[in-house]
């Protein structure tokens, strides 16, 4: 965050000051316009205008980098995305692994807890509705049971240790 922020003050500051510097003529007193020829006027307008299109150029290239730095900031985890890694992951069927989360969780939502108890008081959780018990089982037992991530790979590593008939929906 820090980066973001400086990053975005020194863009600024290289406008501002650029912009300054041009509009006083690059710290040239006026009195040395009166003397100028043709062709110096030309040679310095050329100037200004590469001065002023770089200036530009590292503006767009700032501004593109402050967006994908904000992006990745915000970036929220999709539960297709999770599902994909699962699915590559633990080499199974991503439309079968859609397929079921989707009728677990109907949304595909990674926070969904079903208000039944299903076995022995707990309740299902998550995006492929994992008992809690269950979830323990995984490798993945240490990570947050909501976490799209864990919820997916836990979900692929049983479908690739033969217990894929585990789940209600198929």
């Amino acid at each position: 965050m820090l980066t973001l922020i400086a990053t975005f003050i020194a863009a600024n500051l290289l406008i501002f000051g650029v912009k300054s510097t041009l509009a006083s003529g690059g710290g040239t007193h006026p009195q040395t316009y009166l003397n100028l020829t043709a062709k110096q006027w030309h040679q310095r307008a050329v100037t200004r205008t590469k001065e002023r299109n770089r200036v530009r150029g590292e503006v767009r290239m700032l501004t593109r980098h402050i967006r994908r730095m904000r992006r990745a900031i915000v970036h929220r985890s999709s539960s297709l995305e999770a599902i994909r890694l699962a699915s590559i992951t633990y080499g199974q069927s991503y439309a079968d692994l859609v397929r079921v989360a989707n009728c677990e969780s109907p949304g595909l939502r990674p926070t969904l807890v079903n208000s039944q108890p299903v076995w022995n008081g707990e309740h299902a959780t998550g995006l492929f509705q994992f008992l809690p018990s269950t979830f323990r089982s995984t490798p993945y037992r240490s990570e947050d049971i909501f976490s799209p991530y864990a919820n997916a790979l836990a979900a692929g590593w049983m479908w690739d240790n033969g217990r894929r008939r585990e789940w209600a929906c198929q």
